[in-house]
């Protein structure tokens, strides 16, 4: 794995070991074997997740939760960003399309009020045109809706492991 692949380089590179005949188990053991080599786990990241959807956002952050990430959720493009100065996020999922606005200007915002660089992983179940290139265009990982769960938490994972200069937050500092 190169260091300063983005996290869409990355899903496609996983996509092609798939095609290849890698199974998912397979990749995501390579995962966790590659990160308890090479990474020390800071403690409790902070994910963001705004998500409108209340079901979509709710098995996430269990999701994300049971992995030993510390989750916000916030259900609209207003709320997301007021979470995200307030939380200093780590890393954001959005959702595209939201009440109040949309993921794209939430991802701005974020660069904005964020002190340090914050990853962003883009979920959506709009098909429409361009949404990819956009997310990518950013910097972004994207994914449509309905996604495989493994592969989001590997991007995670990756998203973390590839910024540049991250330094573990001291809990007592927080």
């Amino acid at each position: 794995m190169h260091w300063r692949e983005t996290p869409s380089q990355f899903l496609r590179k996983r996509k092609q070991q798939r095609a290849l005949g890698v199974d998912s188990r397979s990749l995501t053991a390579i995962d966790r074997q590659v990160s308890s080599q090479t990474e020390r786990r800071c403690p409790m990241e902070k994910i963001l997740i705004v998500e409108d959807d209340q079901a979509i956002a709710k098995a996430l952050a269990l999701r994300l939760k049971s992995a030993g990430y510390e989750v916000t959720v916030a259900p609209d493009a207003i709320t997301g960003v007021a979470a995200a100065r307030e939380i200093q996020p780590d890393l954001a999922l959005l959702d595209i399309s939201l009440p109040a606005g949309n993921g794209f200007t939430v991802a701005e915002k974020i660069s904005e009020l964020v002190v340090t660089a914050t990853p962003v992983i883009f979920l959506t179940a709009s098909r429409q045109p361009g949404l990819r290139q956009e997310a990518q265009s950013l910097g972004a990982a994207f994914f449509e809706k309905p996604y495989d769960a493994d592969e989001l938490l590997a991007a995670i994972r990756y998203a973390f492991r590839a910024q540049p200069g991250r330094t573990c937050r001291d809990p007592l500092s927080a």
